[in-house]
């Protein structure tokens, strides 16, 4: 004779009403880039002050890469120099901190990725790249934080007033092997936005229409 868990209510919204039902969520972040002898780092971040709900939001990035074509270049043949393989670290991690409506405190989520990564890439046209990447990623979510409810009705505390959330969930990303797929343009010498996808688990599509 078996047991059954707890019954779920399909329909209804469990957690925050607005959380769940956000697709997408785009910012802008600045970025410093610099080359030297076949390499480039790239730092890239963005901090926010408290705006409405949103208690803080910050990111930082670092990422680094190393061209071995001038190993190889020069014994194609013409029509294949413009291949280039690289070598491809990167790290992100990020922070939000969310108030919800009738709470004190905040409700925090960090997130952090490592990846690794062999790029082939084959620039087309002089101003086309089409880039293929293989590599390992690692990816965690952890929330944290203290909320306290100060729901009131009618002027009253409701059943939950004065009842504290603390959240300790930690949930590992699609760790694993990693295939991405590329296509930057070269407009113009500072303009590049990117568009692309890429499969580790779970397929996703990337945009990057203001790269500059």
């Amino acid at each position: 004779m078996g047991s059954s868990g707890p019954a779920f209510d399909q329909t209804f919204v469990y957690g925050n009403k607005t959380l769940n039902g956000l697709g997408v969520f785009t910012y802008p972040y600045l970025q410093l880039g610099a080359s030297f002898y076949h390499a480039r780092v790239v730092f890239r971040g963005m901090f926010l002050p408290s705006i409405s709900e949103l208690t803080k939001f910050n990111l930082f990035g670092f990422g680094l890469q190393y061209s071995f074509a001038h190993f190889f270049q020069y014994m194609l043949p013409p029509a294949a120099q413009p291949l280039d393989v690289s070598l491809v670290f990167g790290y992100n991690t990020s922070g939000i901190g969310y108030r919800p409506e009738e709470y004190e405190g905040s409700l925090d989520l960090d997130v952090s990725t490592v990846n690794f990564s062999v790029v082939v890439g084959y620039r087309v046209l002089g101003f086309v790249e089409v880039m293929m990447s293989f590599g390992y990623q690692s990816a965690e979510m952890k929330s944290s934080g203290n909320l306290l409810c100060v729901a009131k009705e009618y002027g009253q505390p409701t059943a939950d007033y004065g009842k504290t959330i603390t959240p300790d969930i930690t949930v590992d990303g699609n760790n694993g092997l990693r295939f991405g797929l590329e296509v930057a343009f070269q407009l113009g010498k500072s303009f590049h936005p990117v568009v692309g996808f890429d499969y580790a688990g779970k397929s996703s599509f990337t945009t990057n229409v203001l790269y500059f």
